[in-house]
């Protein structure tokens, strides 16, 4: 969703680590962690590590994962990370290259531009984003001008997740 200007919190790491000066920057992965995460039973066993777990992205190069999660064979700190028995990320495995972390930085960069820009021109579109599935516009849950706006249905772009992983408009 990150073309629409959602989730780049991440991204936008990323992009400020390459503006500082650190000399030959790899990441091993970008990850958020649920703070107090909802702790149900599984059996008699609650699954607390689990729900802690990291979510995000590692980096595709095993070698460097490995150097942030020793475990990431079938890692026990990364939610979802996996090797095959070949030595590969399982093809489920959130993992991104080198090349992809770079494009996330600039992803960031040129939607922190747009963003100045609309400022700029006093451009402040009324234009919420509903993602498939949600229930509502998250966006419109917690503004304060809500009661007067003049939101119409008409102005709502319904986004969803395309087939290959990215995302697409209606």
């Amino acid at each position: 969703y990150m073309e629409y200007g959602i989730g780049l919190q991440l991204p936008i790491y990323i992009l400020l680590t390459k503006h500082m000066d650190f000399k030959n920057t790899k990441f091993a992965g970008i990850y958020l962690q649920k703070v107090m995460p909802d702790i149900e039973k599984v059996g008699d066993k609650i699954s607390r590590e689990d729900k802690l777990k990291l979510e995000g992205y590692s980096n595709a190069s095993k070698d460097i994962t490995e150097k942030f999660d020793i475990t990431c064979s079938s890692s026990s700190v990364i939610k979802g990370l996996r090797v095959t028995n070949a030595g590969n990320f399982d093809s489920r495995s959130k993992v991104l290259t080198d090349d992809q972390f770079e494009e996330l930085s600039k992803l960031a960069d040129s939607k922190i531009d747009e963003c100045i820009d609309n400022i700029l021109d006093t451009k402040f579109d009324i234009s919420p984003i509903q993602k498939q599935g949600d229930q509502g516009i998250t966006a419109c849950k917690y503004c304060n001008f809500k009661d007067i706006c003049y939101r119409k249905n008409k102005d709502i772009k319904y986004i969803k997740k395309n087939n290959d992983g990215g995302d697409s408009n209606d």
